[in-house]
Formats: C-alpha cells, structure tokens, sequence
C-alpha cells in the first residue's frame, strides 16, 4: 500500500501514442491529441484520428478550463488516496469538445454539476490530472 508520499506510478498508463499527455500533464502543462487534417481534439489518446482515422495526429496545448460533466465522492481510498478521503473524481468537459476524468480538490458539499473547473497545473496523488474550482466564474462559489 501507498502512504500517499512517493511518486505515482504513470509508467502503467504511457503508451507511446499517449506519453506526450503524460509527459506534459507532469510538466503542469495540459495537452491533448488532435487530428492534424479535421482540427478534432481527442481523448484518451490513440494511434489513429478518432475522426477521419488517419495517422496524422498532433498535440495541442489548451487552456484547462472546463465544466463538471459527472462526479463521485469517494469516501473510502483507493491506492494512493490513503488518509484523503474524501476525494472527488470527476468527468471534466472541456470547451475543445472532449471529456476526460479527473480528480477534483475541493470540498465536497461545493461540487456539483456544471460547475466551472480549471486544471490546477499538478497531478493528484494517483497521477492523474487535479482540476479545482474555477471561483472567478459566477456561481461556482462554495456554498
């Protein structure tokens, strides 16, 4: 089991289509594949355009703004979580018209759906990517 201080383990989830995601998410950075001919964005990442299904693929940075699609509130840990429950993990959508899950830092009883998220430019201790609430936005404040 985990103490939830050493590293995540994101050697599991690269591949090589989808290592500069993860390469970039460890960099602060968030990154997504898009189709070099129609301008598409898609996620998770994979060899061939979701698209049009040709090979020619590249990687845009965006801005990390999004909604709360979908969450859960776990309150039992999974590994890495342990002593941080509870935690909240999330289906995030995103303005480039894709869906991706997260994880959300915030307190429970102030997530709900709809509201607005940005990436918090680190990962949680699972290695996934760590949204928090974008506050700057009307009625995203905590209740």
């Amino acid at each position: 089991m985990s103490d939830g201080t050493s590293a995540p383990a994101l050697a599991a989830k690269a591949s090589d289509f989808g290592r500069p995601y993860w390469d970039a998410l460890r960099a602060g950075r968030l990154t997504m594949q898009a189709c070099s001919a129609t301008g598409r964005f898609q996620h998770p990442p994979r060899p061939v355009s979701f698209a049009n299904g040709s090979r020619t693929l590249d990687w845009r940075e965006i801005g990390g703004n999004g909604r709360i699609y979908a969450f859960t509130i776990n309150r039992r840990p999974a590994p890495g979580f342990e002593g941080r429950t509870p935690y909240i993990v999330a289906v995030i959508e995103l303005p480039e018209r894709i869906r991706i899950m997260a994880n959300i830092e915030a307190r429970p009883e102030s997530v709900r759906i709809g509201a607005a998220v940005r990436f918090a430019r680190k990962l949680s201790p699972t290695g996934d990517p760590l949204f928090e609430l974008d506050k700057a936005v009307p009625g995203t404040e905590a209740r």
